[in-house]
């Protein structure tokens, strides 16, 4: 599936899901014994290829998600360098902040995303990011 389809490891879960579910509809719909056999046989089959896969997949992003690889491939930043991206949209977010303030029914949907956004960001950087017994790696690369 990989090679020739070029399938990536949440496809290929996918696609193996929906085989299972094509044998679970045939034996709900109804099957011969011998049939019934046969898809017992592939569920088993579907499961230990699922669990390889997904260990495939877990193992794939350890090694591509680790700090060293990371830092390597200069994909990496620091707490510092996150905080001064978010600084860059501060000054948009405290003029809407004002905005609203002067005027609570001008805030467009769009605005209103926007801050909901910067401060979700901000706070996730601040509250993980600064914590020093907190998973800091994963949560910055999730941002």
């Amino acid at each position: 599936m990989q090679d020739e389809w070029n399938l990536g490891h949440a496809r290929r879960i996918g696609y193996l899901d929906a085989i299972a579910e094509l044998g679970y509809f045939r034996k709900v719909n109804g099957a011969s014994e011998s049939v019934l056999r046969g898809l017992t046989c592939t569920e088993q089959y579907l499961k230990k290829v699922r669990k390889t896969v997904s260990k495939v997949m877990r193992l794939q992003w350890t090694s591509e998600l680790d700090i060293d690889a990371l830092e390597a491939k200069g994909h990496w930043a620091t707490l510092e360098e996150l905080l001064k991206v978010v600084g860059r949209y501060l000054t948009r977010y405290e003029s809407m902040l004002k905005s609203c303030k002067d005027n609570p029914g001008s805030i467009s949907p769009f605005d209103l995303s926007f801050a909901t956004k910067f401060l979700a960001v901000y706070l996730f950087i601040k509250v993980k990011g600064s914590r020093p017994m907190t998973y800091t790696d994963m949560y910055i690369l999730m941002i």
